[in-house]
């Protein structure tokens, strides 16, 4: 009898159970499941209903399960609270994937500050920062962008054609030096007239 007065998420019936997890929006009974139900099924249902990055954290440093803690490093979207989770009492597996998840996070970041920067309506100290940061790592992801702000800032920005032309061309003298010396691979270059279009590079 006592059962019918329990609500359903205290049920010893884990379909009864993950019902109540569908049902409640209370984040501390949320976070309590998540952290402790046996069953995986209810634990990653509980972790769907919890967004707020601190008590994802939380979660990271008490769950009883690997599981809701790596899935919870997987939600957090910002690199400084995960970067401030104590990684000492943590196990192995957990602290790597952590550090993984970090790595991702920065790179992302930076990704978005050199498309802020190189999409920069007049900043000439933005763009010059963001093409030397370019040029000097030679990351694919980061010169997809420039050669998509190239496309689009040199048509319409005679600053920014100037700045590319002389950050980029100016530096590496001919265009066959310049490909050569910025990919390793086949790479489609086409910069609105400074790089004439390239179907097919050695």
């Amino acid at each position: 009898m006592l059962n019918l007065f329990k609500p359903a998420w205290e049920s010893k019936n884990p379909n009864t159970r993950i019902k109540g997890v569908y049902k409640t929006d209370n984040q501390e009974i949320l976070m309590k499941l998540a952290s402790t139900d046996p069953v995986l099924d209810i634990r990653m249902a509980a972790l769907d209903k919890i967004s707020h990055p601190h008590a994802l954290a939380e979660l990271i440093k008490n769950a009883m399960h690997v599981d809701v803690c790596f899935a919870a490093i997987e939600k957090i979207n910002d690199h400084f609270i995960l970067d401030e989770i104590p990684r000492n009492e943590l196990d192995g597996n957990t602290r790597k994937a952590i550090l993984d998840r970090l790595d991702v996070l920065k790179k992302k970041q930076h990704l978005e500050w050199l498309n802020t920067a190189l999409n920069s309506k007049s900043d000439v100290s933005l763009w010059n920062c963001a093409i030397n940061r370019i040029r000097d790592s030679l990351n694919s992801d980061e010169l997809k962008l420039l050669e998509q702000a190239s496309e689009i800032n040199c048509k319409n920005n005679k600053h920014f054609m100037e700045t590319y032309k002389t950050k980029v061309m100016d530096n590496h003298g001919t265009t066959d030096n310049y490909v050569s010396t910025w990919t390793e691979t086949t790479y489609r270059c086409k910069f609105c007239g400074i790089i004439e279009e390239k179907t097919h590079l050695h």
